[in-house]
């Protein structure tokens, strides 16, 4: 029998590597576009990057709880 708290921790652990990937993806792509003088493309690639850092802060925090037994 698998244990559900450990699958929640695995879920939320899943999900904040794919947001904070994709974070990394959008600033990486922001940084080229800044190299090649496209500041308005730069910052169009990572306006909400401020939002998926922080969803993924809060699957972090839940993932924490769960370990604590919160």
């Amino acid at each position: 029998m698998s244990d559900p708290r450990h699958t929640a921790i695995a879920a939320n652990i899943d999900a904040l590597a794919s947001i904070l990937c994709n974070a990394f993806g959008s600033a990486t792509q922001a940084r080229e576009h800044m190299s090649l003088g496209q500041r308005n493309a730069a910052i169009g690639t990572i306006i909400d990057v401020e939002q998926r850092l922080n969803d993924a802060a809060a699957f972090l925090r839940v993932a924490l709880a769960l370990h604590r037994g919160l």
